[in-house]
C-alpha cells in the first residue's frame, strides 16, 4: 500500500500547518524587503508585519517539529534562524 494519500482523503491538519508556515515565511521575507511581493511584484518594507509574520511562522512550527523526521526538522529550525537572523539585520 502507498503512504501517498488518495484525493478522497481529508486534508491533513499538519499539512495545513505546514503549508502556512511557508506562507507565512514568503511573507516575513518579502516584509523585510528581501523578495519583491507577490502581488504587486514591489518591494514593501514593512518591519512589524516581517516581525509578526516570523512570530507566527515560529509558533506554527513548533506544533509540527515533534512529528518531523530528523531532515526536516533540521530545516523548519534552519528556516526561523535564517529569517530571525535576517529580521536583525533588517531592522538596523
Amino acid at each position: 500500500m502507498s503512504d501517498q494519500p488518495s484525493s478522497n482523503d481529508p486534508i491533513d491538519v499538519r499539512t495545513v500547518l505546514a503549508v502556512s508556515m511557508d506562507q507565512f515565511a514568503a511573507l516575513a521575507w518579502q516584509r523585510m524587503g528581501m523578495q519583491s511581493d507577490t502581488f504587486t511584484g514591489k518591494i514593501h518594507k514593512d518591519i512589524a508585519q516581517a516581525k509578526l509574520a516570523i512570530e507566527a511562522c515560529s509558533r506554527l512550527s513548533e506544533l509540527i517539529e515533534a512529528e518531523l523526521d530528523e531532515s526536516d526538522r533540521r530545516q523548519v529550525q534552519n528556516l526561523i534562524r535564517d529569517l530571525k537572523v535576517n529580521f536583525v539585520e533588517q531592522s538596523k
